[in-house]
């Protein structure tokens, strides 16, 4: 099986020294895939990256598509807060003990309200919602939902949720400041890219 060319756009250049170009390709089962964009200009090549931004669509008849930029070489990758640096700790399901689990992935509030459902309904079957997942989550740790073992768990994370600062909710602000600062970087990032409509 092989990739052949069948087309190629080409444009001006944002100097206009040059073009940009972009093949497409169709192997011998009529697929079709575009190829990567070629900077054919030594000055925009010396100072520009090419950097694509991959969007799918909500529905299939959406489709996807890639659309790419010239950024200036030596553009300054986002440097601001991130959850990972702030709260590095693991927070898997594997990784920790199942107290640790619920503090770390679920609220203070969704905690209180598990524990009172439970308490209320009494029968796993009988759960909705957060609870529900909870059950979830304790199966596939343990390969075991009963709320008898799970409310004693619950109980102790509520208990200690505001010992541990990597808590859901302390992770959800900083998740927000993260979005926030990186979408002001994007916002400036695209003020010195170059769209290539190719």
């Amino acid at each position: 099986m092989s990739w052949e060319e069948m087309s190629r756009k080409r444009i001006k250049c944002p100097c206009g020294r040059g073009t940009i170009s972009q093949a497409s390709y169709m192997d011998d089962w009529n697929r079709w895939e575009d190829g990567p964009i070629e900077v054919e200009c030594d000055f925009c090549r010396e100072n520009y990256d090419v950097e694509g931004e991959h969007h799918n669509g909500m529905l299939m008849s959406d489709g996807t598509g890639t659309i790419y930029y010239l950024t200036p070489k030596g553009y300054p990758h986002y440097s601001g807060i991130r959850v990972e640096d702030v709260y590095p700790e693991s927070y898997r399901l594997y990784d920790i003990p199942f107290e640790e689990y619920l503090i770390k992935n679920y609220t203070f509030r969704d905690l209180n309200f598990s524990y009172a459902e439970m308490k209320r309904v009494g029968a796993v079957s009988r759960l909705n919602g957060v609870s529900h997942r909870i059950c979830n989550d304790h199966r596939r740790k343990f390969d075991s939902a009963k709320i008898k073992d799970i409310i004693p768990e619950i109980q102790w994370a509520i208990r200690n949720y505001a010992r541990y600062p990597d808590n859901r909710e302390n992770r959800d602000i900083v998740a927000a400041k993260e979005r926030m600062e990186y979408q002001e970087y994007f916002a400036e990032k695209r003020k010195h890219q170059i769209r290539i409509d190719i």
